[in-house]
């Protein structure tokens, strides 16, 4: 009897799989014009810009309320051996995000607001891969929620419009709460390998910036919990600016050492951010809610963020768990603009402006800033 060399029996298998594969495909993608990442509970809040109600009724930092919806994208097509989901924010689908599935639906996180996206599906069969149309979507504006696993508070500074036409560009200043234990002699890092790499890979992070304090207290611990390095990696530098708080008095502290210390470190804070290397960045303190909200309101009103995003952002805290311990409007009112308006200047912005240049950050450095985050 002849005999065959072994290695055709493999390639008479895949010949003869050939003759499953669809001579041809159609795909149907879901076609949503415009797209909410908030819940309805989100979107009630940022809906409402009567500042003087009392809105810690939609959340009070002990619920997890913070988290954004998933974009769903779903389609049809004859069932293959695996899709390919592909999304991009140019219609020549350049730069993807892809999204290798074997199901044919997908729930996608932490894209931007107010912008559209173009996506398209490859299917691969046995001996052939087929590629859908392209279809669009639009994520509504507005305040940009994160989900990072084992992160809490976390949203985008950018995506705002501002009074001049120009936008907060998204993608590059992040703030949220700690991503290590704070004030213990051997501190466990909380956020998940899963949340790391939603930072580092995903959103590119390239600068971690930590508000809390260095000095030991009466046990020898400091606040940030000895670290030395960022609990990202050593991909991510690390820089510390430790700063006081007592509620809203982080921008002007009552204690005139603690003050000068604070001053000194904002001015550290901007200086980093007048460097275009350090971008992606985020900047956090424990709850990332004081320090944190303190240094994002300064941002963005040097910015020129119109108030309601400014009062939106601030107390959008309130809806995350970070273990109570609400966010105040009176911490804005009478507390970060009661600072500014001992400053000149025709707009809050002119006086964000000045504070800056007062604490010791230059002219130079505050228009690499608006440079950086404006679009």
């Amino acid at each position: 009897m002849r005999r065959y060399p072994l290695i055709l029996i493999p390639l008479m298998f895949t010949l003869l799989g050939c003759s499953n594969d669809p001579k041809e495909v159609h795909f149907e993608l879901n076609n949503e014009d415009e797209v909410n990442i908030h819940t309805d509970l989100q979107q009630q809040f940022l809906d409402d810009n009567n500042y003087n109600t009392n809105l810690i009724q939609y959340g009070s930092g002990d619920q997890d309320l913070e988290k954004p919806l998933p974009v769903k994208l779903s389609f049809k097509v004859t069932s293959a051996k695996k899709y390919v989901v592909e999304i991009s924010e140019n219609e020549n689908m350049s730069n993807p995000i892809t999204y290798q599935i074997k199901k044919k639906s997908l729930d996608v996180y932490n894209l931007k607001t107010g912008t559209t996206y173009y996506w398209r599906v490859n299917a691969t069969y046995p001996s052939n891969t087929f590629t859908s149309d392209i279809a669009s979507f639009t994520v509504k504006s507005g305040l940009r929620n994160i989900l990072v696993d084992g992160l809490e508070n976390i949203r985008d500074i950018g995506g705002y419009a501002l009074e001049n036409g120009k936008t907060v560009k998204q993608g590059l200043v992040y703030r949220c709460a700690k991503l290590n234990e704070s004030s213990v002699a051997t501190p466990k890092i909380t956020i998940t390998k899963k949340g790391i790499n939603t930072l580092v890979n995903d959103l590119g992070i390239k600068t971690d910036i930590d508000l809390r304090k260095t000095e030991l207290d009466e046990e020898g611990n400091d606040e940030i919990g000895g670290i030395k390095s960022s609990p990202l990696g050593d991909t991510v530098k690390y820089e510390n600016c430790p700063m006081y708080y007592e509620g809203s008095t982080v921008l002007s502290h009552t204690n005139s050492a603690k003050n000068e210390s604070n001053r000194q470190n904002i001015a550290k804070m901007f200086n980093l951010l007048g460097d275009r290397n350090n971008y992606p960045l985020i900047f956090h303190c424990t709850q990332g809610k004081d320090r944190t909200g303190a240094m994002a309101f300064l941002l963005e009103t040097l910015l020129g963020v119109q108030d309601d995003d400014i009062y939106h952002d601030y107390l959008f805290t309130n809806l995350s768990k970070i273990g109570g311990g609400y966010c105040q409007v009176k911490a804005i009112e009478s507390g970060y603009y009661f600072v500014l308006r001992k400053y000149n200047g025709e707009t809050y912005q002119e006086r964000a402006i000045n504070y800056l240049l007062d604490i010791g950050v230059t002219q130079q450095t505050i228009n690499n800033i608006l440079d950086i985050l404006i679009s």
